[in-house]
């Protein structure tokens, strides 16, 4: 398991970071249907497969987790690339109000695919703002969970984070490395 974490570091201050992980659930390969078929058999490399967990509860952790390294609020947030709220504020609504957000959901979650939110907190050197795409629908080679950090997070900010998801998610492997532009 790598969780050393790497980035542009100046002092204890990370700038950039992405978080990767792949979580501890059922994986099945979907069987593409009609013209994805015959577009996936010219590239057999982009086999599909379905994990598969409650994306609500791991969404609601992930949020969690933010909110113990500093986190906020949330400016935006989608399930199956639709959108549920956007903030045109500077801040948007509280994690927590987030997380209930997630509960209004909650009858619906056999089939939803994927949720992407923006997290962000205010600091004195700026803002710093992080994105996380949550995948149940992936390509072989992609992860469940995708976060990726721009801004200032402090080392202690990150352990916590990480520490978090760790205890509360089932996890199968997560990496903590900088992000390449």
């Amino acid at each position: 398991m790598n969780s050393g974490i790497g980035s542009q570091e100046q002092g204890n201050d990370i700038h950039k970071l992405t978080i990767q992980i792949d979580l501890d659930c059922h994986r099945r390969k979907l069987e593409p249907k009609g013209f994805i078929k015959r577009l996936r058999e010219s590239s057999p490399s982009q086999e599909l497969f379905w994990a598969n967990f409650d994306i609500f509860s791991v969404s609601e952790q992930i949020l969690r987790a933010l909110k113990s390294g500093g986190f906020t609020h949330i400016s935006e947030f989608l399930i199956d690339d639709e959108y549920i709220f956007v903030s045109k504020k500077s801040k948007g609504k509280k994690i927590m109000e987030a997380i209930k957000l997630l509960g209004n959901e909650s009858e619906l979650r056999k089939r939803f695919k994927a949720f992407k939110f923006k997290a962000q907190m205010e600091r004195p050197q700026g803002k710093t703002i992080g994105t996380v795409i949550i995948k149940r629908q992936h390509q072989e080679k992609e992860r469940n969970v995708d976060i990726r950090i721009k801004g200032i997070l402090s080392q202690k900010q990150i352990e916590k984070i990480l520490f978090y998801l760790k205890e509360n998610i089932k996890i199968e492997k997560i990496d903590c490395e900088p992000q390449v532009e």
